[in-house]
């Protein structure tokens, strides 16, 4: 019976140690934190208090732990804040975990890590393979945990996150004690003591130094596990967390125990029932009673003994406490064996054997249970990588369209600019063709005037030569000849200029007239005459026609244009036409 009795011992105070996890809070005044809740109508600092009051309260009440994260997650929900939703379903994830509601506790902690993902929120994402990893350890899916661990360390690694990292060490320690690789297990807790010192967590230097302790008593380094556990103590009381103080003080009589201290190991047991009945925490009570039996048996105090297994018996049974039932009842039936009570006796052993098929039925749900929830939690994994997949393809779609759209853009502004430069060559090509036939037309031009200078000329030599003449016949004869040279000359001039002009200005006279058709020939010819650039002294030349007359024609013309009352340049509005 003494073996069996020091087993569950050893059972109850490892199931303690490791449902120690981090805690946010202090337990602190509930009435101070929820009065924002009351008078503070802003819903994100509502959801943010419901939030911290859920972290007081999951050490000692988990319902209303749920309550208040679920009523964070639902106003974060409401108002889209996306922080708090994530921390809101980091924080379900916990509770569930700590009622042993592992279905529910994977399907918020994959909630907060899809939207960690996507949001880029590394910090709550490590937190998320750490939570993950601790559901997969409850499994006994140790090579998953421990990947978990490691994958939150690489994330806290990155964005030097020292807390998280040395969260990340310690679960990676546990992970190793797990598959009692002890040697790992410490030198990974020792990292994670001696960074949380570092920091000044001391939330998180007890757990290490409570965890390193579990693992001395493994090896039953009773004086080492002792001196880590009265360190984790203090610190503690300087915390004043009373779960955490109920934890420790336990813990401290159990390592006293098994060095046969039974004084010490009772008063402190006595000091963990205080605080536990504080709180009014029943299995942890029912476990303080079943130490005091263990520690009265080996004392031989058997009626106190009896009395304390009893007690645990008795509340185990309250409140379907199976394990408890289990260990008060096989150590009532050893004690009765060894009273030669056998009526008693068999009444315990049938109490245990009604308990160990609960147990039994207990952790057949329990396994299928855990294989559900493994299923929930691949089918989980591969729908997040089906979708990361999908979304990685959508995104490779949308950067090769973007590329193939900048290859088009490329290439039509290539062959956009390519035919601009091609207009523009073939635009001063025809302005060299245009400047040169504009030349030769002046040229051309410049040689009808010398030959009009010519003809007028003679024409004035036959007007000397008729003066002297003595016969009325010849002077008439010499008059007809001057006038008509002179007439064909001017009409020959004009026609010439004017064909040539039509070639070289094509469609001129045709957009003069479509947009000024009370335009006369005489206005038209001096149009054509300006649009060369022509002076009025030239046009008086070429035409015979005085300077005089040549500017009241201008200034007629620019009437008809429409400005004469602007500084418009006749020239210049011509050469737009």
């Amino acid at each position: 019976m003494g073996f069996n009795a020091i087993k569950w011992i050893l059972a109850i105070f490892y199931c303690t140690i490791f449902m120690v996890t981090t805690k946010a809070q202090d337990i602190v005044n509930s009435d101070s934190l929820s009065l924002p809740l009351s008078s503070n109508n802003d819903p994100k600092v509502i959801a943010e208090e419901a939030l911290k009051l859920s972290k007081t309260f999951e050490d000692d009440n988990t319902d209303k732990a749920l309550q208040y994260a679920s009523l964070a997650f639902d106003l974060a929900e409401h108002n889209d804040d996306i922080v708090v939703k994530v921390n809101s379903l980091l924080q379900l994830g916990k509770i569930y975990f700590l009622i042993s509601n592992y279905k529910n506790a994977m399907e918020s902690v994959m909630k907060a890590k899809e939207l960690a993902t996507e949001h880029k929120m590394e910090k709550e994402l490590g937190h998320s393979f750490i939570l993950i990893g601790r559901v997969n350890l409850e499994l006994i899916s140790y090579d998953k945990g421990s990947e978990n661990f490691f994958e939150s360390l690489k994330i806290f690694e990155k964005i030097k996150d020292s807390e998280g990292i040395a969260e990340s060490f310690g679960y990676i320690g546990n992970a190793f004690y797990t598959q009692k690789q002890n040697e790992k297990a410490l030198d990974y807790m020792n990292k994670a003591l001696e960074l949380a010192k570092q920091i000044g967590n001391l939330k998180l230097v007890s757990r290490q130094l409570n965890n390193i302790a579990v693992v001395y008593l493994g090896l039953k380094n009773y004086d080492t596990a002792l001196a880590y556990l009265n360190e984790a103590l203090e610190i503690e009381k300087q915390i004043g967390n009373v779960f955490y103080l109920g934890i420790r003080y336990y813990n401290i009589g159990y390592a006293q125990l098994k060095q046969k201290k039974y004084d010490d190991a009772l008063k402190n047991f006595h000091q963990s029932l205080e605080y536990y009945s504080q709180m009014d925490n029943q299995l942890h009570i029912s476990n303080c009673y079943l130490a005091f039996g263990q520690c009265y048996y080996d004392i031989d105090s058997i009626d106190q003994s009896i009395a304390s297994f009893s007690e645990a018996l008795e509340r185990g049974m309250k409140n379907h406490y199976y394990m408890v039932i289990i260990r008060a009842a096989n150590s009532l039936h050893g004690i009765n064996i060894e009273r030669k009570d056998t009526i008693k006796a068999y009444k315990y052993s049938v109490i245990e054997s009604i308990a160990k098929d609960s147990v039994t039925n207990s952790n057949k749900q329990a396994l299928i249970s855990k294989f559900e929830l493994q299923y929930l939690y691949d089918k989980m994994e591969y729908e997040n990588k089906l979708a990361q997949q999908t979304k990685n393809s959508i995104i490779t779609i949308v950067f090769i369209c973007l590329f193939l759209g900048l290859i088009i853009l490329f290439l039509l502004f290539t062959h956009h600019r390519m035919k601009a430069k091609k207009i523009a060559v073939e635009k001063l090509s025809i302005e060299k063709e245009l400047g040169f036939k504009n030349k030769e037309l002046t040229i051309n031009l410049m040689s009808l005037m010398k030959k009009n200078d010519l003809i007028a000329d003679i024409s004035t030599e036959l007007v000397e030569m008729e003066k002297e003449a003595t016969s009325t016949e010849i002077k008439k004869v010499l008059s007809l000849m001057s006038k008509k040279i002179r007439q064909n000359s001017d009409d020959k001039i004009l026609r010439e200029f004017s064909s040539r002009f039509q070639e070289v200005h094509s469609g001129f006279y045709e957009s003069l007239l479509q947009k000024f058709p009370d335009l006369s020939q005489n206005e038209l010819k001096i149009c054509a005459f300006l649009r060369l650039n022509m002076s009025t002294k030239e046009i008086s030349e070429l035409t015979g026609q005085r300077t005089l007359t040549i500017e009241n024609a201008r200034y007629r013309l620019r009437k008809k244009l429409g400005i004469s009352n602007s500084n418009v340049n006749l020239v210049t509005f011509l050469t737009q036409i």
